[in-house]
């Protein structure tokens, strides 16, 4: 998605962070069509964080956010969302049936905001308590369902947190188009400098020693764990078919995605796993 930014001071920043804090939800809102007197325990009640903007639930859309109703074709009588769920800056709580919905959101503070809304497709059960809020870490916006009382998230497969998000891009813009001849280059400070080579080759520099081998990038089918291994072969008797073969935990050194790193450009912090490490934050170049 792409991110439009807005000029603002930090004073101002710091501010709204309180003012965040500090928000509380207003009365509940009902959605879709629930019957008067129907009780809340028969519901799902759901709080929107306060920098959502909600464009539609179910095919109904605020007016504000409605393509035919900006047209005026929208005909008298139009169901549009309530109000409240037009707008970011405070917290709202909905009620709203038991079962799947759809709900497209879409970010949007006093920062920055996304142009285009994510679809977020929600199983609710009556009773229960959730949440959904942002997570923007390294300039993407990921939703985040939650489990109200338990802190446990519920995203949907094709709804990814920014961890999820970090692993999948490493695959998607490091590893695989190294497989194709493109040559990166991983550089932590001066510490460490990885040449992610063709044919799963690397060099790997750390603090001016320099190492031939084998690297390769593991991600798990949930996306919840990414596994950069890499096996040194200085003095070549290790093949490439030998080196597939190994375990992450056979290799000299093994680093796991944790999130994106924040910065201008690309780039990923990583936990150093082999041997036993910090973290360490790898920015992405590109060897010409």
């Amino acid at each position: 998605m792409k991110k439009f930014k807005k000029s603002i001071l930090t004073a101002l920043l710091l501010t709204s962070a309180l003012t965040l804090l500090n928000a509380k939800p207003k009365e509940p809102v009902k959605v879709g069509n629930i019957a008067e007197g129907t009780p809340a325990e028969k519901l799902a009640t759901v709080t929107l964080n306060r920098a959502l903007v909600i464009v539609s639930i179910d095919g109904v859309y605020n007016k504000k956010e409605s393509k035919t109703a900006k047209e005026k074709k929208d005909p008298a009588g139009t169901v549009y969302l309530d109000e409240s769920l037009e707008t970011f800056n405070t917290n709202r709580i909905i009620l709203i049936k038991p079962g799947k919905h759809k709900i497209n959101v879409r970010y949007e503070s006093e920062d920055f905001l996304t142009k285009d809304p994510t679809l977020l497709e929600l199983n609710f059960e009556a009773g229960k308590a959730y949440t959904i809020t942002p997570n923007t870490k390294g300039g993407r916006v990921a939703f985040e369902f939650r489990d109200t009382k338990s802190g446990e998230i519920l995203n949907p497969q094709d709804n990814k947190t920014v961890h999820q998000m970090a692993v999948e891009e490493f695959q998607k813009t490091i590893h695989d188009p190294a497989q194709k001849g493109k040559i990166f280059i991983l550089k932590f400070k001066e510490d460490i400098i990885i040449e992610y080579g063709k044919n799963k080759t690397v060099t790997y520099v750390e603090k001016g020693v320099e190492h031939k081998g084998y690297i390769e990038y593991v991600a798990s089918k949930d996306l919840n764990k990414g596994t950069l291994y890499i096996k040194f072969n200085d003095d070549g008797k290790i093949t490439k078919a030998a080196f597939q073969k190994l375990k992450p935990e056979e290799c000299d050194r093994v680093f796991e995605v944790q999130e994106f790193a924040k910065s201008k450009n690309l780039g990923f912090v990583m936990q150093q796993v082999t041997p036993k490490g910090k973290k360490v934050t790898f920015e992405i170049y590109v060897r010409n």
